[in-house]
């Protein structure tokens, strides 16, 4: 019995550190894009940039971060002093006995101060 309980335990920890080692990656990914997409929204809102050019640059990011999201699954959207980025994707995870598909749906936007005038980004500065 004492050797049961032991073997038992020894297959939820491997259990755990398989489901850590897949997931984690993943969830940190989604943090990242989410954060990247606040961040574009905050500063975009009061650049010179066009909705296409902040949808190649959340692409691009999306690419690095390995996320398998399609174009029109990334949404920008510039409307008045407002500006909208939001995604809609599945991550599929194969864990050993059944596949998991993780749904994300991040969205943020930013909204530009009145008075505050619209200047461009120097090409100097890092994009995210």
């Amino acid at each position: 019995m004492r050797s049961f309980r032991m073997l038992f335990g020894i297959a939820v920890f491997v259990a755990l550190g398989l489901a850590m080692f897949k997931l984690v990656p993943v969830y940190m990914s989604a943090y990242e894009f989410e954060d990247a997409m606040q961040e574009e929204a905050k500063l975009d809102v009061y650049s010179t940039r066009s909705e296409d050019q902040i949808h190649d640059i959340m692409m691009k990011k999306a690419r690095e971060l390995e996320i398998p999201i399609a174009s029109e699954q990334l949404v920008v959207k510039h409307i008045g002093d407002d500006l909208t980025i939001s995604a809609n994707y599945v991550v599929h995870v194969d864990f050993p006995s059944f596949p998991v598909d993780l749904k994300f749906h991040p969205s943020t936007s930013g909204h530009r101060l009145t008075g505050v005038a619209a200047v461009a980004r120097p090409a100097s500065l890092p994009t995210v």
